[in-house]
């Protein structure tokens, strides 16, 4: 007699779903900007020293970004330094901070450089998807609509919200499903088309020699 099948649980189904990957935010956002900074490190494990404006960006982040706990002014309540993960979605983020206003909720990101109009950043596409990312998490963590996000570009005094919209959030699904692709299939995507993102990249020796 063959024997039962035991039954899955929501999370062991939903991880199938997803073939057993779990990213993070973080991974997304080096999706959008170069697909091959996730086949290096996802799919052959390689973890360079760090560059000079990977160090800059996260010396800014202890600085300004990790810190700890609530800070309440007014109506609007900060929550620092959050973690959130979502078996649901495949992915999860540590978030620099969330802001709770009593009718609206969004997700906080502090960045180094100057935003949009920098040179080297392009279009900041691959940061806005970042933003997406987080947002949904929110909503599922909360069960409250996010429309927009708070970025803040802390060398140039930028602080500004970014729109999300429906189109917005099925690219995003799109974006997880093609890194899910990669890393099980281990495809080696095409460089970036943008010669100027491979200025200062800690897998440029690995690029170049591919």
């Amino acid at each position: 007699m063959d024997k039962k099948k035991p039954d899955l649980s929501e999370e062991q189904a939903l991880l199938l779903e997803h073939d057993g990957i779990m990213v993070m935010a973080e991974d997304i956002r080096q999706y959008v900007y170069c697909k091959r900074i996730l086949y290096f490190r996802h799919v052959m494990g390689i973890w360079p020293i760090k560059t000079y404006k990977m160090e800059r960006g996260e010396e800014i982040h202890e600085q300004k970004a990790r810190k700890r706990g609530v800070d309440i002014q007014g109506a609007i309540e900060t929550y620092h330094n959050i973690w959130l993960q979502s078996v649901k979605l495949g992915y999860g983020a540590l978030l620099d901070a969330f802001e709770f206003t009593g009718s609206e909720i969004y997700p906080v990101e502090i960045k180094s450089g100057h935003g949009p109009g920098e040179p080297d950043n392009r279009d900041l596409e691959h940061h806005k998807y970042q933003f997406i990312a987080q947002a949904l998490l929110l909503e599922e963590a909360f069960d409250m609509l996010v429309s927009r996000a708070r970025v803040r570009y802390v060398d140039a005094g930028v602080d500004y919200f970014v729109p999300i919209t429906f189109d917005d959030r099925q690219m995003l699904l799109k974006l997880l499903k093609d890194i899910r692709e990669t890393i099980r299939l281990e495809i080696f995507p095409e460089p970036t088309i943008h010669a100027g993102k491979c200025v200062d990249c800690e897998f440029w020796g690995y690029c170049l020699h591919a």
